[in-house]
């Protein structure tokens, strides 16, 4: 995917690599979908290619850590971090690390990480991503270079869903503005069926009783497919989009919305709150 927005901070990171100045370890943190990772794995394609392009290179030097099932990382993926990167690289100058959602690492893997971050191996190059940095220790923190991701502005994100999908200018500044400034969740709003799905069902949600909304969540977060960031971006474009916002509703949503990029909730009780 293409890169939106953020050129200070990609003309800082392309200088660092064209000189081999990097820092050994960054921190990527910002609201979701607004970038951080296309920026990570740009950075990895641009230390393997000297170019950064919009395909979907394999990249031989780069290691990407994701949540499990349970929506945590353990410790196994830090040994296993550990190992690729103590290895030499092979086309690139560094062997980099990306963990997305670094929020979610156990706390043993916390641990872990610390200790590889206090003497990281030569070539590596490891980046966390995050919403928000202080959900981490600060430990860990202190041994990160941070870099902040701010909301892409609505121009930029409408030229690029134009180029990229040929909508028309209306939709595309429909869904920038429906964005709050993340041009991920705008292309997911239009090229995603969960992500619409979503949409809909918030739509639905709230139109409905106090009663039924409790009838009606029991039945959504039992399905495998159930995001519940997902839905509540849905939850919270829904409320703004209302002529006459729920201002007390909109404020509990946005708070919960917080909450769950931060920590593993529980869907259901946590959503009740809304009815």
């Amino acid at each position: 995917m293409r890169i939106i927005g953020h050129e200070r901070v990609w003309e800082l990171l392309q200088s660092q690599i064209a000189r081999r100045a990097l820092p050994h370890a960054y921190l990527f943190w910002g609201q979701d979908m607004v970038g951080k990772h296309t920026i990570a794995r740009a950075c990895a394609v641009l230390l393997e290619r000297n170019i950064f392009s919009d395909d979907n290179h394999i990249l031989n030097d780069c290691l990407e850590i994701y949540p499990n099932e349970t929506r945590t990382i353990g410790i196994d993926r830090i040994r296993e971090l550990r190992y690729f990167a103590s290895q030499k690289p092979n086309v690139s100058p560094y062997r980099t690390v990306i963990i997305d959602e670094a929020h979610l690492l156990t706390d043993e893997a916390q641990n872990a990480l610390l200790k590889i971050a206090e003497d990281p191996p030569a070539s590596m190059f490891l980046i966390l991503i995050v919403r928000d940095p202080e959900i981490l220790r600060p430990t860990v923190r202190s041994r990160f270079q941070q870099l902040y991701f701010g909301p892409v502005p609505q121009n930029e994100t409408t030229l690029w869903l134009r180029e990229a999908l040929g909508c028309t200018k209306e939709a595309a500044e429909r869904a920038a503005r429906r964005s709050f400034g993340a041009p991920g969740r705008a292309y997911a709003s239009m090229k995603d069926p969960l992500f619409q799905k979503s949409e809909k069902r918030a739509r639905m949600f709230l139109s409905l009783s106090p009663g039924e909304r409790r009838t009606f969540l029991k039945d959504l977060v039992a399905e495998d497919t159930f995001e519940l960031t997902q839905f509540l971006d849905a939850i919270l474009v829904a409320l703004y989009e209302t002529p006459r916002r729920d201002w007390p509703m909109l404020r509990r949503a946005l708070a919960l919305r917080i909450q769950a990029a931060l920590y593993n909730l529980n869907p259901r009780l946590q959503l009740e709150s809304l009815c």
